[in-house]
């Protein structure tokens, strides 16, 4: 008699049922662990880079003129134009700045280009960012929609 040669391998039901537990496993993974959100944590790191480089510009203004911008004032003024807003626009942009940093939520920018209307529609913009002076000469810059639960501000002594 011959020897029946036997060939190794899987059978089609086992290939099925492996595909199909492995599908279930990963199916529930997702299902069950949620990956972590990272917008919150993201936006308030532009939060910081903003107010960092509007701290900076404003130093490098100061080092070069001995004065900061007009218009700081003891009360939290909203970097903007418009009434009741403080424009620094023209103080900072483009010597020190390229452009004003814009807080990812609380921020608009209308035919602006570098603080100079690109269309006849008038120029309008909010940071989203205030600036304030102490009577110490401290100023503070900060962006008020923080959301990680701590606050976001610099402050300097001129």
């Amino acid at each position: 008699m011959a020897n029946a040669t036997r060939e190794h391998g899987f059978t089609l039901l086992e290939l099925l049922a492996t595909t199909g537990v492995l599908t279930l496993i990963i199916t529930l993974t997702f299902l069950f662990v949620h990956p972590r959100d990272y917008s919150r944590p993201n936006r308030d790191a532009e939060r910081w880079l903003g107010v960092a480089q509007l701290m900076q510009a404003l130093n490098r203004y100061h080092a070069d003129n001995g004065k900061l911008p007009d218009g700081i004032t003891q009360t939290p003024k909203i970097i903007a134009n418009g009434t009741g807003y403080l424009d620094l626009c023209a103080d900072l942009v483009p010597r020190y700045l390229k452009d004003l940093p814009l807080d990812p939520n609380e921020s608009l920018q209308l035919a602006v280009d570098n603080c100079v209307s690109t269309t006849d529609a008038p120029t309008v913009y909010t940071t989203g960012y205030t600036i304030e002076q102490s009577k110490d000469g401290t100023v503070k810059i900060a962006a008020p929609s923080a959301e990680g639960g701590k606050p976001i501000s610099l402050t300097h002594k001129y």
